[in-house]
């Protein structure tokens, strides 16, 4: 779990820092989100070194981008969504939940 939370931190300040660019244009954010992008193939290859399921390892990585982008949407950048939206959210949580859940 170290791993996919380090791949989770990584994703969610690259896409900060590329949304950040979009507005601002600067390029050392563009940079520093590519770096940070360019650090998550070896997390993911020390996750998959140690067995874990490529299937539900990317569903919780999918679904957590998907939350912290949200946050980082509206917290952040001050966007909005609509009603649809947040029901959406809230079963793609309960999704991510029932993911931990292990199979005997």
């Amino acid at each position: 779990m170290l791993y996919l939370s380090i791949i989770v931190l990584c994703e969610a300040l690259a896409l900060y820092y590329v949304k950040a660019y979009s507005i601002n244009e600067s390029y050392h954010l563009l940079i520093f989100s590519m770096i940070l992008y360019a650090t998550i193939p070896y997390f993911l290859y020390r996750i998959l070194r140690n067995q874990e399921e490529i299937a539900v390892i990317n569903v919780i990585w999918n679904v957590c981008s998907t939350l912290y982008g949200l946050f980082i949407g509206i917290v952040l950048f001050n966007e909005h969504i609509s009603s649809y939206q947040k029901v959406g959210i809230i079963l793609a949580t309960i999704g991510t939940c029932l993911m931990f859940i292990k199979r005997n």
